[in-house]
């Protein structure tokens, strides 16, 4: 059976893949690596860390003899590349982690899958890239043809690391498939993101920071749906290409915020509203607005969303309850 790499496979989105991927065994081994020097835990993947068909390694993928040693052990034939420090707030502090881990580090590990992967074989090396790489959209939506105009430093990086992979498909038929994935919410994310630090506010009886008017839209996803659109990119996407990957579901950061509150009050919060959301000063380029033309995908890979907003805000809820 066909064995597979997934970077960043203790974070949030990445061991949910890993799940996955064990559920349906689909591979065998699953070659699993991360750092876990931020927001990774192997406990985020549960029973499947215990599985004798996952494989856990701790290392760094800016090690380029790490990174050589899993390809030389393992007999990798596909790549699902999640790791990447993805916290805005943070990049807009000194922003090297993130040219280093998202652009050097995904040069790496796709100059070591090139060496070792034969040309005209059937590897995918699937990245895992963000509509914040097209910067605001004030307007209508973006498609994968909008030209990439990031406008922070964590989007600037995974912009960056895009355009490496799409030239090492031009010049080497390099076969990347690229995800760009619009707000991915569900259980297991890192504190440091919306959802779950808002929760954590209100559980200790605090207010969460608003950022300027709250009035900053968001395309959200479900993290299982997001992970199902990144396993049809490895089934069926087309080497070379990209596919945006959103559900249409927009909404302002209170929305989101308010939606949230009331799921926490059914389930047995006592914080009045009033008393749940301060406005802070708004974040340094803080993009108004971002929305994404899934049209691609729906059509020529037909992946469609399955996880309504309610039922995914109950399960994110209680998952943290």
């Amino acid at each position: 059976m066909k064995a597979c790499l997934v970077t960043g496979g203790a974070g949030f989105i990445g061991s949910h893949m890993v799940r996955l991927l064990a559920e349906l065994n689909a591979f065998s081994p699953i070659v699993v690596v991360d750092d876990l020097r931020l927001t990774g835990s192997w406990s985020l993947l549960g029973d499947t860390a215990d599985s004798p068909a996952v494989h856990l390694i701790e290392k760094d993928i800016t090690d380029h003899r790490a990174v050589a040693d899993v390809f030389a052990e393992f007999a990798i034939e596909a790549v699902f590349h999640f790791a990447a420090e993805s916290h805005v707030d943070r990049s807009l502090m000194p922003a090297a982690p993130f040219t280093g881990v998202n652009t050097h580090g995904t040069a790496i590990l796709a100059e070591q899958a090139r060496r070792v992967w034969p040309a005209g074989d059937k590897q995918r090396f699937v990245h895992v890239s963000t509509d914040e790489v097209y910067g605001p959209a004030p307007t209508g939506t973006f498609d994968e043809r909008q030209p990439l105009a990031p406008k922070n430093p964590y989007a600037a990086s995974k912009a960056g690391a895009e355009h490496y992979l799409h030239s090492l498909y031009h010049c080497h038929q390099f076969p990347v498939v690229v995800g760009r994935g619009c707000n991915t919410y569900g259980p297991g994310q890192h504190w440091e993101k919306l959802i779950p630090k808002a929760l954590w506010h209100w559980q200790a009886g605090k207010a969460f920071p608003v950022y300027g008017s709250g009035q900053q839209q968001r395309e959200w996803i479900h993290v299982g749906d997001h992970c199902r659109a990144l396993l049809a990119l490895w089934q069926q996407g087309q080497c070379g290409e990209t596919y945006n990957i959103g559900t249409g579901l927009r909404l302002t950061n209170l929305q989101v915020l308010h939606s949230l509150y009331q799921e926490w009050c059914r389930q047995g919060l006592s914080l009045s509203w009033d008393a749940a959301v301060v406005h802070v000063d708004d974040r340094l380029g803080h993009d108004i607005r971002y929305a994404l033309d899934c049209s691609k995908i729906r059509r020529s890979l037909q992946w469609q969303p399955s996880v309504s907003w309610p039922d995914g805000m109950a399960e994110t809820v209680q998952s943290y309850l």
